[in-house]
């Protein structure tokens, strides 16, 4: 009996690999292995196959395990052939649970909003070379809101510019650059000198050196090799969607009828599922949904007048699934027969075995440092004196939150002194600090006084 990769699946999350600003694919590889190595998928996010897709699993020759980045699921290969033993059909729809275990992952983790969210390789989603389960990053949208920390993305050709709001933000016509950060940072340093091998970021692609000690100029095909544009997509507030258990109510109470008919059927038309009429000499108010016989999945309700017109403003876009509402699941994960690169068998029925990629995006906020009391600021300082409270040292920027780096400077080294660095760092910002006042987020760090420095 032999076994084939039908699908890999890697979970990354930007506060767990990368160090500071720096993008994680940016870092030197040891660096890269190590944080993979200390924080696996699993100690932040359990994902497991439904129990509908268990059965699905059981008759289709499909095996399940989790790994240190993801998952995988195995395939019983027919004899010879690396074709699947038993063909799944093309309404196959294989469902996994998310589910967050640290309680720490809604403070640390940006721009997902708080709901249920789904992912799935139907999104079509393929930038930087990489198959990304959740939608696009939104693009600028001139009506709506902006809430601090959420993302938005410019696109230009395979290129994708990030950006973070600094601040609730918006509507606009354009996007207000003071309320905007671009992210990740550029690590390329013209006075460096790199060793061969060593991988910088400028203008969202990544380039490797071909020799120690190459010219700063990036386009030298001699020095630099461009390893393409990075991804720069993440999980967001579009993938979510609205969730209800298999008995809710809906609230009618504005079309101000006393008939009225409830229809559900699957998203984008097909037969009527389920459909009830009510009819009161009152007008209707609030109406109960009983969907209990219907399968975990996205659904479409329609509310219907007495003449059989749709009522718009009651329809409501769905997922129902029982499970997913009383373990409060992050969201699941849809795997389909997929189509193009997404697609787990090509043309002639043989696996191709895609690996495809959830990305979650780190929170950020201005740092907020509290001493007992007033502290010196040196030269070239990443934080200034607060107006209000001469006992805060205030971040003067937005600042991603991670797990390692560098810290907040203080002070920069003197070139004048070489051979001697005079850096000063404060601590980094801990997720249990943050809080949200005024449209922007601040992380609280209690210190102690330093001693004084010249």
């Amino acid at each position: 009996m032999a076994f084939g990769v039908l699908f890999d699946l890697r979970l990354r999350h930007d506060y767990w690999l990368n160090s500071d600003a720096v993008l994680h694919e940016a870092l030197p590889e040891d660096t890269q292995m190590r944080l993979r190595r200390a924080r696996p998928a699993a100690k932040w996010m359990r994902i497991a196959p439904t129990a509908e897709t268990r059965r699905l699993m059981a008759g289709r020759g499909l095996l399940f395990k989790t790994t240190a980045e993801g998952a995988r699921l195995g395939v019983e290969l027919a004899r010879g052939s690396t074709a699947p033993r038993r063909p799944m059909a093309g309404s196959d729809l294989l469902r996994f649970a998310l589910e967050v275990t640290d309680p720490s992952f809604t403070a640390y983790t940006a721009g997902l909003g708080v709901g249920f969210h789904v992912f799935g390789n139907a999104s079509g989603n393929a930038r930087g070379g990489e198959l990304h389960l959740s939608r696009q990053v939104p693009a600028h949208d001139p009506v709506r809101v902006w809430q601090a920390g959420e993302l938005r993305a410019e696109y230009l050709g395979a290129d994708t510019r990030l950006f973070q709001a600094r601040r609730d933000t918006g509507p606009s016509a354009l996007p207000l650059a003071a309320d905007w950060q671009r992210r990740p940072t550029a690590t390329h340093d013209p006075a460096e000198s790199y060793a061969v091998g060593a991988v910088v970021m400028s203008g969202d692609h990544l380039f490797r050196a071909l020799q120690n000690a190459p010219g700063a100029n990036l386009g030298n095909a001699a020095d630099w090799a461009d390893l393409g544009p990075v991804a720069n997509q993440y999980a967001t507030g579009a993938d979510q969607v609205v969730l209800r258990p298999p008995n809710f109510e809906i609230d009618v109470g504005a079309a101000a009828a006393t008939r009225l008919e409830v229809r559900v059927r699957r998203p984008g038309g097909g037969p009527v599922l389920r459909r009830r009429s009510f009819e009161d000499t009152d007008p209707l108010v609030r109406l109960p949904v009983a969907l209990g016989d219907l399968p975990p999945g996205r659904y479409r309700l329609d509310v219907h007048d007495g003449t059989g017109a749709a009522l718009p403003a009651l329809g409501l876009d769905f997922y129902l699934d029982a499970a997913a509402f009383s373990a409060r699941w992050l969201g699941v994960i849809e795997i389909g027969p997929g189509v193009g690169d997404f697609a787990l068998l090509d043309n002639t029925g043989l696996i191709r075995s895609p690996r495809y990629e959830l990305r979650f995006a780190n929170a950020a906020a201005r740092l907020r440092y509290r001493f007992a009391a007033p502290q010196p600021v040196g030269a070239g300082a990443e934080v200034v004196a607060d107006t209000t409270d001469a006992n805060i040292l205030l971040g003067t920027d937005m600042r991603a939150l991670t797990r390692i780096g560098a810290g907040t400077l203080l002070r920069q080294d003197d070139p004048a002194t070489a051979g001697i660095d005079e850096r000063i760092f404060l601590a980094r910002a801990d997720p249990s600090g943050l809080s949200k006042e005024a449209g922007e987020w601040f992380a609280d760090v209690h210190l102690s006084n330093l001693p004084p420095f010249s």
